[in-house]
């Protein structure tokens, strides 16, 4: 049998990848073992900067105050951050089974449908605003940030609730109408 292991050397002061192998084998009746060495340090330095970056994404998307989702290409809900969740009320389960163009009110929906055929075609679409219909009917208007993900089949979006900065503009309009 080969034997293998993954063994971390220093060589000049640098830190270094290996796989050792060796086999136990006869020659010229004595015991004898031969080994070898795959120098996979740069596969193993673009591992660790791949689990390094995937966890900061996972600290980003889990912690971040804007709601970020992720939908397919039809828009339907794939996966989505706690602050997502609180800014529609809807439970997990419950958003799974809608898409992001099911939440724009109704006259928001074919301008949403353009956005997203725009993200797929131009790949990124900012500050989009429409008027939402989350949990118990309310209505809250956001802007969006969408952008197509690198396999081109996902799309990864910001939402910003702006429904008081939107209610105290045009509290201020019209303040300003009646002077």
């Amino acid at each position: 049998p080969i034997y293998n292991q993954l063994v971390e050397l220093s060589i000049n002061a640098q830190q270094a990848w290996v796989l050792a192998s060796y086999m136990n084998f006869e020659y010229e009746n004595q015991p004898t073992i031969i080994g070898w060495f795959y120098d996979i340090t740069q596969k193993v330095m673009t591992q660790q900067k791949l689990e390094q970056q995937k966890n900061e994404f996972e600290a980003i998307f889990k912690y971040s105050i804007d709601g970020l989702a992720i939908v397919d290409l039809q828009s339907n809900f794939l996966e989505f951050n706690d602050a997502y969740l609180q800014l529609t009320g809807f439970t997990r389960q419950e958003l799974l089974e809608k898409s992001c163009i099911d939440l724009a009110i109704e006259e928001n929906k074919e301008e949403a449908s353009a956005v997203i055929n725009e993200v797929i075609d131009k790949g990124y679409y900012v500050n989009f605003e429409k008027n939402c219909m989350v949990k118990d009917n309310k209505i809250i208007t956001v802007t969006m940030s969408l952008v197509l993900l690198p396999d081109k089949k996902r799309i990864l979006i910001t939402t910003k609730d702006i429904t008081q900065s939107k209610l105290l503009e045009s509290q201020s309009k019209l303040a300003s109408m009646g002077e």
